[in-house]
């Protein structure tokens, strides 16, 4: 019988059965950890954005000035958003080690994918945190105009990443599909923030499209906590089925071997050797 391409390995992995080893667990809980982080990253961006940031209709030099006189925000807004950085990799780490037998080729290009999000985002962040230390060199109109540059960066690169997220959300949909590990709600969630990602590729063109980057961002920092926390309640119900497999064979108990021949036959048995001493 013909199977849809999400179905494809049913017939080895059943519905919510794909074991999920300790490892796995431990760096799935990277995903919630690396949400709690980018969530007080947008609180603090969001708090320089609204008081102190050179407005982005600024004069070269107004930007230059701006950007010197905040240096120190925008080295801590940089610091925490570069900071949940190891907590991604571990999530994407145990994820993939998770749906591998799902499908290996949708696996590794799901976990190539999130490799390039996380480096495009994380080069231009770095990109954009030197416009301080241009703008403490030199403030002049000249210099303005290249922090500008340098500014608008960032945006153009999270965009551009939303290519690599649409690759990594399409795939993952389809594993957790064939896995049956979360529910309809959470499959939609995916799809959802994969097609944001494709169509917030459109800032490169019109900057207008810039909310629908941020918003495909943050719904993907949310996924990676809420998936994180439902595979760990999955692994929790399932127990850990490979522990056995990672005790070391010096140290494992050896079963005593049954006893070939009944006791009570051995233990009645006559000896053939010596006086008879039947009467």
């Amino acid at each position: 019988m013909n199977t849809s391409v999400l179905d494809a390995p049913a017939a080895t992995t059943p519905a919510g059965t794909l074991p999920i080893g300790a490892d796995e667990r431990l760096l799935l809980r990277g995903g919630p950890l690396a949400a709690m982080i980018y969530a007080a990253a947008i609180g603090f961006a969001a708090w320089f954005l609204s008081t102190t940031h050179p407005a982005f209709d600024a004069s070269p030099l107004q930007a230059a000035a701006g950007f010197r006189d905040n240096a120190w925000q925008l080295a801590v807004s940089t610091m925490l958003f570069l900071l949940p950085m190891p907590f991604v990799l571990m999530f994407l780490g145990g994820l993939t080690a998770t749906l591998r037998r799902a499908g290996g080729a949708l696996t590794v290009t799901m976990f190539a994918a999130g490799l390039l999000d996380l480096a495009l985002f994380a080069s231009a962040s770095v990109t954009s945190s030197i416009v301080a230390t241009i703008g403490a060199l030199d403030a002049s109109t000249a210099t303005g105009a290249v922090i500008k540059a340098l500014d608008g960066v960032l945006p153009v690169a999270i965009a551009v990443a939303g290519l690599a997220r649409t690759a990594q959300f399409g795939c993952a949909a389809v594993l957790l599909r064939r896995t049956g590990l979360v529910g309809r709600g959470l499959l939609v969630f995916t799809v959802v923030v994969a097609a944001l990602g494709a169509l917030g590729v459109a800032t490169v063109f019109a900057p207008l499209f810039f909310p629908v980057t941020e918003l495909a961002m943050i719904l993907g920092w949310v996924w990676m906590a809420v998936l994180g926390i439902r595979l760990e309640r999955v692994a929790v119900r399932q127990g850990d089925p490979q522990a056995d497999s990672r005790v070391d064979p010096g140290r494992r108990r050896r079963r005593p071997e049954p006893c070939r021949e009944s006791c009570t036959t051995a233990s009645l048995r006559l000896p053939t050797d010596g006086p008879d001493v039947r009467g």
